[in-house]
């Protein structure tokens, strides 16, 4: 007789996603080939690339407007470009992913889809040469320190709240 296999498995040392565990379910539902990005995500997240990188561009939009955080975007179009999504255009596809709106902090079924080609495209264009060197900055900074201290990820110490302020 055939075992009923509707298991939740448990993944200990993810981050929970809007309070909530992260569990895979082999039982249907939305589904995602990328379920690796989660992995990936939790190791972003404890480097704290997306949030250094995004400390280091100056924003323009208007506050009241803003849907997509800047770290979140850095976050999904590094993730995207990790799993082999290479072009902004993908974005249009993965936007209502399940697993990439679990990466950047969304619930899979009912939190807000990510962010649009267009609006890919355009924080791809924002970064003119000082945050490009303020990021180059950054996350030369970010490594010397790990490879100097073998502590990785870092979990404080004023080299990780560090931003570059001059040109």
């Amino acid at each position: 007789m055939p075992a009923e296999v509707d298991i939740p498995l448990a993944l200990p040392g993810l981050s929970p996603v809007c309070g909530e565990p992260v569990v895979a379910r082999f039982d249907g539902g939305r589904l995602s080939s990328d379920g690796g990005i989660l992995l990936l995500a939790e190791v972003e997240r404890r480097l704290g690339i997306a949030e250094r990188l995004a400390g280091c561009i100056e924003d323009p939009r208007a506050p009241e407007r803003v849907r997509h955080a800047m770290a979140e975007m850095i976050r999904f179009r590094a993730l995207a470009i990790a799993v082999g999504y290479p072009d902004a255009n993908d974005c249009d596809l993965l936007r209502r992913d399940p697993a990439f709106k679990m990466a950047v902090g969304r619930l899979p079924e009912t939190g807000a889809d990510l962010c649009s080609r267009p609006t890919m495209t355009r924080l791809e264009n924002l970064p003119g040469p000082v945050a490009l060197k303020r990021m180059m900055a950054a996350m030369v900074a970010r490594w010397s320190h790990c490879s100097a201290t073998a502590s990785i990820p870092c979990r404080g110490g004023s080299c990780c709240r560090w931003r570059t302020t001059s040109t």
